[in-house]
């Protein structure tokens, strides 16, 4: 682990983004966090980290609830280390964004995701364990499309045959073109879901590894729907199944097997966690799922992402926030949070804490915590 290369986001300015005039911070290569009361802006700061990395919000797509109220645009700032310094500066208004990187205009957000690898968990962001199934599936298939170069050519191959087929299906077209569209749905889907299953096997590994501090370990699943002839209720393989299926399908408009109906499940004590496990658990276990995503991503890229967690302490009693703190010290990349001003620092845990005044700024003092400067105070 000592030796694993990390992203660390060195420094970061903030102009007339939302509550913040003008603001920077140096931040530490270990764990940040930024302690204050509400709405002195703490998620804002993460949520501008986030946007250097994907070029919008985690918030929002759009940006003009994003600008200051007193201001017609907002600008950020950041300096990164990866192999060498990076620089990203964005330059927002109402109904436009500007990213660039080194310097150069940003064509595509693509760029910077593989560039710099940032992940949050924020309550406003992927509601990964009470959210919709889709949500779920979108989420793996964006680590994918990191992971694995070759999902996205499949996945587009896969969308594009079925709104060909769809397209089919309404003008009544014969079946032989069906059949021409079918087969590349088979063709692509089988290896959509073959790399799917892969990333999975990966990330069940790592939550195993995270089990140890967690009330139970936690698995993923990807379920796909069988395909039965209702009559018989015997098994069809999937070009068949389409082919039975195309009269339902020319009345719904839409394409009722395959990997984009398939259902994620995140289970606890083999039951999903989104219906049996408390608000505390849940949170613990989007946690986990956020660490086996970059341990994932490093596992690919050989590069720790930064890590953001807003509000990451809600609903945590004082036993479970404290194995939290202790998991999260031993993340060998940098993590920035926040949490409230009445967190209580364990003695031996070490971060960088930055308070957060009313006026949505940080105080003049950066305090680092340890055993030492703990029983000194």
């Amino acid at each position: 682990m000592s030796t694993a290369l990390p992203l660390i986001l060195k420094s970061i300015t903030l102009r007339n983004l939302r509550c913040h005039s003008l603001k920077s911070w140096e931040l530490n290569s270990g764990m940040n966090i930024f302690q204050g009361e509400n709405g002195t802006g703490k998620t804002t700061v993460l949520e501008a980290a986030y946007m250097m990395a994907h070029g919008r919000s985690f918030r929002q797509s759009r940006d003009p609830e994003l600008v200051n109220w007193q201001a017609k645009s907002f600008q950020l700032e950041s300096k990164w280390q990866r192999y060498g310094p990076v620089y990203v500066s964005i330059t927002g208004k109402r109904g436009r964004t500007e990213v660039k990187l080194q310097g150069k205009a940003v064509a595509k957000r693509k760029e910077l995701i593989e560039t710099l690898p940032v992940i949050a968990d924020a309550p406003q962001a992927r509601r990964l364990i009470d959210g919709v199934t889709g949500e779920r599936r979108r989420w793996l298939d964006q680590l994918l499309s990191v992971c694995e170069p070759a999902f996205q050519t499949h996945y587009t191959a896969y969308l594009r045959a079925m709104m060909q087929r769809s397209r089919l299906l309404r003008r009544q077209q014969d079946d032989a073109q069906l059949d021409v569209w079918e087969h590349q749905l088979v063709q692509h889907g089988k290896i959509v879901r073959q790399l799917r299953q892969q990333v999975i096997e990966r990330l069940n590994f790592h939550l195993c590894e995270e089990s140890s501090w967690l009330d139970a370990p936690l698995e993923i699943h990807i379920d796909q729907a069988e395909i039965k002839v209702a009559s018989d209720s015997s098994m069809m393989n999937w070009s068949d199944a389409l082919a039975y299926y195309r009269s339902k399908d020319r009345k719904t408009g839409r394409c009722s097997i395959g990997p984009h109906t398939d259902t994620i499940r995140i289970t606890h004590q083999g039951r999903e966690i989104r219906t049996v496990g408390s608000r505390g658990q849940q949170k613990l276990a989007s946690i986990a799922l956020r660490l086996a995503e970059c341990a994932t991503r490093y596992g690919y890229r050989h590069l720790w992402p930064l890590l953001l967690l807003d509000d990451c302490m809600e609903a945590l009693d004082d036993k479970r926030r404290f194995r939290l703190l202790l998991r999260l010290q031993q993340y060998p990349g940098q993590i920035l949070m926040t949490a409230p001003n009445n967190l209580m620092m364990p003695e031996d845990i070490s971060a960088t804490i930055l308070h957060m005044s009313e006026d949505c700024g940080e105080s003049d003092q950066q305090q680092r915590f340890t055993a030492d400067m703990e029983k000194a105070a």
